[in-house]
């Protein structure tokens, strides 16, 4: 994203081209919001992180907002079509999307802002017991031995999923060939019973199967406190540094002091231990934001996510 567009980008989503005309109507919009149902879109189905996210959210948000909160599951089109479907409606505050980085077009589309900031998701890389790795080097190891003939799953192309795995095999000059599935689930049931090697995936989906796995890192930095014995990958790739955040995405053009609230609403729940334990146990950590952090940490994203696609775009091995 050249840096003009990246500015322009910025100041949409901080708000700092607002005009002091729009004061009134924006602290009019606070003080009515919300009066009728939120409607809370899922780019995945029942049963992802995403989508026990946004039922957790919706849950806490009927009790402070006094109105019901529907979680609306959308999954397919690689989750493009949950984007243009919440950018497209009318930024009121009553349409809102569960985005994060594992649907890299929210971060990309300029139609849609931040409404809150959850947190960062804990993302594995997991392999069937059969191929012969218990580490990264190993794994990229075995790929170069047989070039393209190991395969690795995901929920969709342009996921995080996907496209961590097209820059990893880049940087060891390694081949792997992508199956696309339309949920993680699925993608894991195969993975599991042998018919695929490997994927990243979140820790929500994997718990109950990590016996019948092999982990072999997490994604990011730093090693997940869940799993402190387990290789960062960022230790044996520093060059490959994407952390899944979860975020709550908004219609561009909603007023600021509505999504003001909303994260207002989000980080309160957030300082709550019972609240941040229940994210926890998802394995996401909870990271309070106000509206302008959120925004910034997206705006960089969007950055990294155009270079990030733009390199895996020549490198994909269908």
């Amino acid at each position: 994203m050249p840096g003009s567009l990246r500015r322009r980008r910025l100041l949409r989503l901080t708000g700092a081209c607002s005009l002091p005309a729009a004061v009134a109507p924006a602290a009019a919009a606070r003080n009515t919001w919300p009066s009728r149902p939120i409607r809370i879109v899922v780019p995945c189905p029942p049963g992802s992180l995403s989508d026990m996210l946004a039922r957790l959210i919706a849950g806490r948000l009927e009790k402070q907002f006094g109105q019901p909160v529907e979680v609306e599951n959308r999954p397919g089109s690689g989750m493009r079509g949950s984007t243009r479907y919440t950018g497209g409606a009318a930024p009121d505050g009553y349409t809102l999307m569960m985005a994060g980085s594992f649907t890299p077009q929210a971060a990309l589309s300029e139609d849609l802002v931040a409404g809150a900031m959850l947190g960062a998701a804990t993302l594995f890389l997991v392999s069937h017991p059969a191929v012969p790795a218990t580490s990264v080097p190993m794994l990229m190891a075995a790929l170069r031995a047989r070039q393209g003939l190991y395969t690795y799953a995901s929920p969709g192309e342009g996921t995080i999923n996907h496209l961590l795995m097209v820059l990893l095999c880049h940087a060891d000059k390694a081949q792997a060939r992508h199956v696309p599935y339309e949920s993680s689930k699925a993608a894991l049931a195969d993975v599991i019973s042998g018919r695929r090697d490997l994927m990243w995936i979140d820790l929500a989906t994997a718990a109950p199967h990590l016996r019948r796995l092999r982990p072999l890192a997490v994604a990011g930095k730093k090693r997940s406190p869940l799993f402190p014995d387990m290789t960062a990958l960022a230790e044996t790739h520093a060059d490959i540094d994407f952390v899944p955040w979860q975020w709550i995405a908004a219609p561009a053009g909603t007023p600021g002091a509505i999504t003001r609230r909303l994260a207002e609403e989000i980080n309160r729940a957030l300082g709550e231990p019972a609240f941040r334990q229940r994210l926890s146990d998802m394995g996401v950590e909870a990271n309070p934001m106000d509206i302008t952090e959120a925004n910034t940490l997206i705006a960089r994203d969007a950055d990294r996510w155009t270079n990030a696609i733009r390199q895996a775009s020549s490198l994909m091995i269908q």
